[in-house]
């Protein structure tokens, strides 16, 4: 009942307002609490490339550098700006919110922050729309509530006669606490998976415990064929020790399982871990925003103008409905902007995120219904529409999608373009291989929008892995996107990374005909031209962007590490038609990128960050020079001093400029669940003309408060 009323209101929420960019980055938090350690996954609806992390090891602020890729059917600049999560903090996961901060090239961070200081460790991820950050909990006590499901002959540790054999790598050892997990809450789909990764890795010591776990797991599911050929292969690899007689046992016992009887009483305590736990957390802020610009007209004239002055009153509530069996989540994410200089006129509500999802965690079916974000399997971004997951067997499975694209968050839903598709995804098909491949349609007041086939590919190891996406549109005849990342992780925690990406830009659609068009349908369009004009118009708004990026991050000291990115990009030229002038080209840019980042260098807890760029661009050659603090000055009261000075030659006029940002950014932390931020900063320019100097200055005032529940 709860739960019914819970999602009245937020539907009633959705449809009282109007329903700003193209996709959400952070989708959503998953917490898996265990007796040593506690395991935050944070999923994304775009890949990144991890970076580096800052401090190592313990804190109460975990900020992970990370760069986006690319991302398909949008512009880069969609992934500027901030958004966060609100996470329900308890005594073992004291979070209490995810934020992402999109600030331009080489400079985005995922940040974690904690009520209080907690040890942790952030592990590689399989898929790269995901970061794993788990919390050490030492000396923790068991789960009171957690049932058992191993015979209690079955070790927690591997036999005695497996230590000669290597030591687990880090990774493995996370696996096993995860499919130990599994087992406890009765998901053996997902133990069977990860056991069948465990086994992919060289023989290490948790190879035979879990090979034996792999077929108590199958047995548990039922598969007592599968279950039967892993014991024979047990057997046939380690025929010695306590491990092989416990084998030994429990084949013997699927010969005459089928004459069990089925029916077994369950305990009290079994039915109370079955029943369903009801969650509802989130939070509400309030900012308000200035901005004043100033320009020098003359020495004894200025211009000042207001370019924005509005409050932003923000909402972001998750409710949760769960147990062993099965999980209901919904979540709204969405706000109102009152704009003050147009007395209310230009005020827009919001709706990022809206929807309902439900997961049969026995069976794998799952269902996310509405307001969503997605770019995998051809789609491009914010949608409204559904989204099911049904699986076939272990390996494969189906993921149907159909909806309607969502340009703003400020829209409503709009059934003039819609998409439908079908994903098979096949996860462990080999040792560290996991992909997908799709086919979908999108159509556009009665056209073809565009038609594409494509996949994903990724191949995961502890010392290296690799994402790899292609998007080809066969109605245009056209390779969409291709896009490849590589990670490679050393002993000595250095990494390096390879991205490379080539796509159409923008996507190449038949709605692309549209741009710089007086007309804004294709309806409308198709009474002057026929619908192969219209596609090549399209084909001509359409430009080829390539970008290649190699960066390396290495740890210097226990307080110090350094990365370094090297990035070439690329944009070709787009054709001119239908009274529409094309766009030239940029040619070969390039972008360095040096950054030193410090921890605990005055006071524990405080971050430094020194960084150097230089941008060999189309228009202009700008060296950038800057510093990011972070400083506690005491547990509830923070400050964050940032400078940025820009050395810009324009080769248009062959003028300099030199930019300087300074800015400074409080947080007071009221109470438990309520904080107040403040950030101020300025903007002043000085442009070296032919007669004279082009002088600007400006100032920003953002503050405001957040509230938790």
């Amino acid at each position: 009942m709860q739960l019914v009323l819970y999602a009245t209101l937020l539907y009633a929420l959705y449809f009282s307002a109007a329903v700003s960019a193209s996709i959400d980055v952070l989708d959503y938090v998953n917490v898996e609490n265990g007796t040593e350690q506690s395991t935050i996954h944070i999923h994304l609806n775009i890949p990144v490339r991890y970076k580096s992390h800052v401090p190592d090891n313990s804190g109460d602020v975990l900020r992970i550098f990370v760069e986006p890729l690319p991302l398909p059917g949008a512009e880069g600049d969609i992934l500027l700006g901030r958004e966060s999560i609100q996470w329900s903090p308890d005594s073992r996961v004291p979070l209490f919110d995810v934020i992402y901060e999109g600030e331009g090239f080489a400079n985005t961070t995922i940040t974690l922050r904690f009520q209080k200081n907690v040890a942790f460790e952030v592990q590689p991820a399989p898929d790269p729309r995901s970061l794993v950050v788990s919390i050490r909990h030492p000396a923790a006590p068991a789960r009171p509530d957690a049932v058992s499901v191993m015979p209690e002959s079955v070790p927690l540790a591997p036999d005695s006669e497996t230590s000669a054999v290597a030591a687990a790598p880090e990774q493995v050892v996370a696996l096993m606490r995860d499919a130990r997990r599994g087992m406890e809450d009765k998901d053996y789909d997902a133990a069977i998976r990860l056991y069948t990764k465990i086994l992919g890795f060289p023989e290490n010591s948790d190879t035979r415990p879990a090979l034996e776990f792999l077929g108590l797991a199958r047995e548990r599911k039922g598969q007592l064929a599968h279950a039967k050929a892993v014991y024979e292969e047990y057997l046939s690899r380690y025929n010695q020790g306590e491990g092989a007689d416990r084998v030994r046992q429990r084949l013997a016992g699927l010969l005459t399982a089928r004459k069990q009887p089925k029916g077994k009483l369950r305990s009290a305590k079994t039915e109370q871990q079955d029943q369903a736990s009801w969650d509802v957390f989130g939070g509400f802020s309030q900012f308000y925003r200035r901005d004043e610009n100033t320009q020098q007209l003359d020495e004894d004239d200025e211009l000042t103008t207001v370019s924005q002055s509005s409050l932003s009153t923000d909402m972001d509530i998750t409710g949760r409905l769960s147990n062993n069996d099965y999980e209901v989540r919904s979540r709204f994410t969405g706000g109102y902007l009152y704009d003050f200089l147009e007395d209310g006129e230009d005020s827009e509500a919001t709706v990022s995120s809206f929807y309902l999802n439900a997961e049969d965690r026995q069976r794998g079916y799952s269902m996310r219904l509405g307001r969503q974000s997605r770019s995998s399997g051809g789609v491009l971004g914010r949608f409204d529409g559904l989204l099911l997951g049904v699986p076939l067997g272990n390996v494969f499975s189906l993921n149907p999608v159909a909806g309607f694209p969502v340009e703003s968050s400020s829209d409503n839903v709009d059934t003039d373009k819609y998409f439908y598709g079908l994903t098979l995804g096949f996860d462990g098909f080999a040792k560290g291989w996991d992909g997908n491949t799709f086919i979908i349609e999108q159509r556009v007041d009665g056209e073809i929008d565009r038609r594409a086939v494509g996949g994903e590919l990724r191949y995961f190891d502890p010392r290296w892995s690799f994402f790899s996406l292609v998007d080809y549109d066969i109605h245009h005849s056209k390779l969409n996107i291709w896009q490849f990342l590589g990670n490679w992780t050393f002993a000595n925690k250095a990494t390096l990374n390879l991205v490379l990406d080539y796509r159409n830009s923008p996507i190449l659609t038949t709605s692309n005909a549209l741009i710089g068009q007086t007309t804004d349908s294709i309806d409308e369009m198709k009474d002057s031209y026929s619908v192969s004009e219209i596609e090549d118009i399209a084909s001509d708004r359409t430009a080829r962007a390539r970008l290649a990026t190699i960066g390396v991050s290495s740890p210097l000291t226990e307080r110090f590490q350094i990365s370094s990115d090297l990035t070439v990009t690329d944009l070709s030229d787009s054709g001119s038609s239908a009274g529409v002038e094309g766009i030239t080209g940029t040619g070969a840019e390039y972008f360095y990128s040096l950054q030193l980042v410090g921890s605990n260098l005055i006071k524990s807890g405080d971050i430094a960050i020194f960084e150097a760029r230089y941008a060999d661009a189309d228009t202009t050659d700008t060296i950038s020079l800057s510093v990011n603090t972070r400083y506690p000055v005491t547990s509830d009261f923070r400050i964050n001093p940032r400078f940025r000075v820009d050395f810009r030659n324009n080769s248009n006029d062959d003028s300099d400029q030199v930019i300087y940002r300074p800015s400074l950014r409080l947080n007071y932390q009221l109470k438990r669940r309520l904080r107040f931020e403040a950030e101020l900063g300025g903007e002043w320019s000085e442009r070296e003309i032919t007669d004279g100097s082009d002088k600007s200055r400006s100032y920003f005032i953002n503050i405001g408060y957040r509230a938790d529940f």
